[in-house]
């Protein structure tokens, strides 16, 4: 065997394996399914509590308080390539191919070059390490940490194959000390893993032969620069009621149900088609003999550090991942497993004649790499198009994002984005945050207005697109803005939800809209116009900051009572870069300027807005109980929210007449 792996035709099979671990982690990486599952979104939420200013070792999910420290890397790295869904899931398939390369490493230093390749091998190829790879969950890091944490102890203390000299160099034990703390801060298990680490170092040091003044010495060193890094994560537990040991210890209540579903999906397959193939199983029949050998060998090799630790690592963190009996529960298993049925390949190897050593070794891999690699693929693929996991993947949210990612870029796109200036609780994050979170394409050109009470038209109406979060979403638009979004608009295709994306061209419809309310529809100076007040003018009357007043709609003469809503639907064009603050009012007056009620609102996001836009604001006034019988008269204008500056109203020479316009009574009767 040493003759057949050589250095040169052991690296070519590396770079080999490291290539396939990147094409199957990267290819098609945004589409596999399209969208998020809830853990996924989960993630993905934290990291933007920690783009947001978060700052805190723990922060909010639905299943309680978590690790910052995977969130504030993704959102870090998103900073650097981009956000949106590929953005977000680019960091996984690194971090995958870095697990990878780091099996390999360790499993030629520890167990020779065979078992280090078939490892590698396994991991780079099995279809389980592939979609870890792929999701974007903080259980996807776990298999870096447990090799990282194995890699470090082998480095740090006499465990290679090899013999070493006595003296090892400080940043191995340096190294060594700040990964066993840094777990803590990713995961809960990253406890279990630094008291197993532990238990090695004690395991080295009792059995050994003496190890020297300067291996304790650094050694110690090692367990302070743990213990310094480390005291942050504790004490902040300690004062949350966060600690690590509290949350595994609520896992074992359902133990017994975990064991059973766990075991189910190592040997027999799950019915959690989140993270695995329906009646699979992660060990199939050829991959338990071989991990039967490599068990048997490590039993043979007891008295070796390199084979206690590895099973020490497998054992010790065997019960932990039960606790989640799914894949992401078994990441912390994947290294351990891929190296044990690599020492099984070697015992394999150890037993064929030389003269076969050549054909068969080659011919086993290859048919392993080439199994293997037809399970992924065809795993992937069929995983896919299962209805179970479109369903959990393809939520109505992911097929819009989709649907723009590929046409997005063509036209302008207004994009219905209600209570816009709501915040939202992580668990409850509401479909039109979810689209805008899967787009990729960086290119769309989206405008956001809340369609509950405005319309926003692009470009004075020419063709454009507006997207609804939900198909539902129609049936809620006041009925005036239904009849601009009228159902032949409606783009129907398969895989995008009904009655959710329109394509329109309003120019004309707009254009002789506008041209009644010229002849419709004039409004009067207020009292602040001095001599003018009264005054009728027909629209549109420019207001200072770049916006237009472009006519009303009325009520047709209806009685109100006090508890209804007067409906207040006024059309407004910019004309260039408007107030960042920008707020219109709405008053219901008694006279000329005693307000009986109101509604500030403006339903667009005014940052996005751009010159020859229209939008429509539809405003709802209530009719308070107050408010006696009689006649009220609605006045509108703009201002700044922050100052609370009016904007002044202009006539056509551009000459002041006050800040506001009147513009028809309304009835109130009796209740």
């Amino acid at each position: 065997m040493p003759r057949l792996l050589t250095h040169r035709r052991t690296y070519w099979l590396a770079v080999i394996l490291l290539l396939l671990a990147a094409l199957l982690r990267f290819f098609d990486l945004s589409r596999l399914p399209y969208g998020a599952n809830a853990d996924e979104i989960d993630t993905i939420a934290q990291a933007l509590q920690v783009r947001e200013g978060s700052v805190s070792l723990f922060l909010q999910a639905t299943r309680g308080p978590v690790e910052a420290a995977y969130p504030s890397l993704l959102s870090l790295m998103t900073v650097f390539w981009g956000d949106g869904l590929f953005g977000f899931r680019l960091l996984a398939p690194w971090l995958g191919v870095l697990t990878v390369a780091l099996v390999l490493t360790l499993g030629m230093r520890l167990y020779g070059r065979l078992t280090g390749l078939v490892a590698a091998g396994l991991m780079s190829l099995a279809f389980a390490s592939v979609l870890l790879s792929r999701l974007i969950v903080v259980e996807q890091v776990l298999p870096l940490i447990v090799t990282v944490t194995m890699l470090a102890l082998a480095r740090a203390l006499p465990v290679y194959q090899q013999a070493r000299p006595n003296s090892t160099s400080i940043p191995a034990y340096a190294l060594l000390g700040i990964i066993l703390s840094l777990a803590l801060y990713v995961h809960p298990l990253g406890l279990p893993l630094m008291a197993l680490a532990m238990l090695f170092i004690a395991y080295v040091v009792v059995t050994q032969r003496p190890l020297s003044r300067q291996q304790l010495s650094l050694l110690g060193f090692a367990l302070l620069l743990m213990t310094i890094v480390g005291i942050p994560y504790l004490l902040t537990s300690l004062r949350a009621g966060t600690l690590a040991l509290n949350r595994l210890a609520d896992g074992f209540v359902s133990l017994q149900d975990n064991l059973q579903t766990g075991l189910a999906f190592l040997f027999g397959g799950t019915g959690d088609l989140t993270y695995s193939l329906p009646n699979g199983s992660l060990l199939h029949p050829a991959l338990m003999v071989l991990l039967g050998l490599g068990l048997w060998r490590a039993w043979q090799q007891r008295q070796q550090p390199r084979f206690v630790l590895l099973v020490l690592i497998l054992l010790g963190l065997l019960p932990f991942a039960f606790l989640q009996p799914n894949l992401t529960g078994l990441a912390t298993l994947l290294p351990p497993l891929a190296l044990l049925m690599g020492v099984g390949v070697q015992v394999i190897a150890d037993r064929l004649p030389q003269s076969r050593l050549r054909a068969l070794g080659f011919g086993l891999l290859v048919l392993l790499a080439l199994g293997l690699a037809w399970r992924t693929t065809e795993g992937l693929r069929a995983w896919r198009a299962l209805p179970e996991v479109q369903a959990l993947y393809q939520t109505p949210a992911a097929q819009v994002a989709r649907y723009l990612d590929a046409h997005g870029s063509d036209l302008p796109t207004s994009f219905c984005y209600p209570q816009m200036g709501a915040s939202f609780t992580i668990d409850n994050i509401p479909p039109a945050a979810l689209v805008l979170l899967f787009l990729n394409n960086q290119q769309v050109d989206v405008s956001l207005f809340d369609c509950s009470s405005s319309l926003l038209l692009r470009q004075g109406g020419e063709r454009q697109r507006v997207v609804l979060p939900t198909s539902s979403a129609y049936e809620q638009l006041p009925r005036y803005l239904q009849g601009w979004l009228k159902r032949e608009f409606a783009l129907h295709a398969d895989d995008v939800p009904p009655n959710v994306i329109y394509e329109l061209d309003a120019s004309a419809l707009l254009a002789q809209k506008l041209g009644e309310f010229m002849t419709t529809t004039s409004a009067q100076y207020a009292i602040e116009a001095g001599e003018f007040s009264g005054q009728l003018v027909p629209p549109p009357v420019r207001l200072g900051g770049n916006v237009t007043w472009m006519g009303y709609v009325s009520d047709d003469g209806r009685i109100y009572r006090p508890g209804d809503h007067a409906q207040v639907i006024t059309y407004w064009r910019v004309d260039g870069e408007l107030p960042p603050d920008l707020m219109l009012f709405n008053h219901l007056l008694i006279d000329s300027v005693t307000i009986a009620s109101q509604r500030d609102l403006i339903s667009v996001n005014v940052g996005q807005l751009r010159p020859r836009d229209v939008f429509i604001q539809v405003t709802a006034v209530p009719i308070l109980p107050t408010m006696l019988p009689g006649i009220y008269t609605v006045s509108i204008g703009a201002y700044q929210s922050q100052t609370g500056a009016r904007l002044p109203v202009f006539d056509e020479q551009a000459q002041r007449r006050g800040d506001r316009l009147l513009l028809y009574p309304i009835t109130v009767g009796n209740n």
